[in-house]
């Protein structure tokens, strides 16, 4: 079983490589990330994505894996759906980031991605844990 810090690795093995390049200086990056976001949250374009998806399904498996060996409690079908959870956010992320600005003060813009990520990998590390005990008290 993991540590804390374990589970922080990763969760910025997640997170942090799309908010990498949206903080670059790579203007074609960017809206790559931002095209790849929208494709992949509308059903009709699926169909020429399914490449794609196979390219990911190595990664997904490792990720998946390593979140087994962190929290062995954690039921399989609560995993996958807790990592989807985690992809939904980060694609919302990536498809707008702008969608938050109304609610934001200049404190915190959107483009201070170093505190998205922090947020973020507390959220869900908080719910990943929570989901672990929920099913070890069961």
């Amino acid at each position: 079983v993991g540590d804390d810090s374990d589970l922080d690795r990763w969760l910025d093995a997640v997170i942090v490589p799309f908010l990498d390049r949206l903080t670059g200086p790579d203007e074609q990056w960017k809206c790559y990330a931002r095209l790849i976001a929208n494709a992949v949250s509308q059903d009709d374009v699926r169909p020429y994505l399914d490449d794609f998806y196979k390219g990911l399904a190595p990664s997904h498996e490792r990720f998946f894996r390593g979140l087994g060996t962190l929290l062995p409690d954690l039921q399989a079908v609560t995993g996958v759906w807790a990592i989807y959870f985690l992809h939904a956010a980060a694609v919302s992320i990536y498809r707008n980031p702008r969608l938050m600005d109304s609610l934001l003060d200049a404190e915190m813009g959107i483009g201070d991605y170093g505190e998205i990520r922090r947020i973020m990998a507390s959220f869900f590390a908080d719910g990943f844990r929570g989901l672990a005990a929920r099913t070890a008290k069961a």
